[in-house]
Parts: C-alpha cells; sequence; structure tokens
C-alpha cells in the first residue's frame, strides 16, 4: 500500500461511536492497517477506511476474532 491518502478509525466508545485520523504511517502496509485496526476498542465492532492514493479504498472490521475486508 502506498503513504498517500488518508485513514480514520471508527469505533465505540462508552455506547457512542467516535471517528480519529490514523497516521499515514497505516497506508504503508496491510498488516500496519490491521494492527491500527485491532488497537481500537472492541465494542461495537470497529472498522477501518482507508483512501489510497486516489486510487482505492479499503474497509476493514473487527469481528470478534476475525477481521472482515
Amino acid at each position: 500500500m502506498a503513504q498517500s491518502g488518508f485513514a480514520v478509525a471508527a469505533f465505540r466508545d462508552g455506547g457512542r461511536w467516535q471517528c480519529e485520523p490514523l497516521p499515514p504511517t497505516v497506508l504503508t502496509d496491510l498488516v500496519v492497517l490491521l494492527s491500527a485496526l485491532r488497537s481500537q476498542p472492541p465494542e461495537g465492532g470497529p472498522f477501518v477506511i482507508a483512501d489510497v492514493e486516489d486510487e482505492f479504498f479499503l474497509i476493514a472490521r473487527l469481528d470478534g476474532a476475525r477481521i472482515l475486508l
């Protein structure tokens, strides 16, 4: 994955959805992006949306121990 673009994490905290930008370094590698997803609070199935060089986007959601892409 490239470094141009953006990524945000959405997660529930205390029953309310929160969104936070992620650092551009998460766009360098899928493993890094998924690690950022796993670091979010697990309540409600957090997800990450990443736009990579305006070429494509990726949505990854944490579902228990599984990650859905």
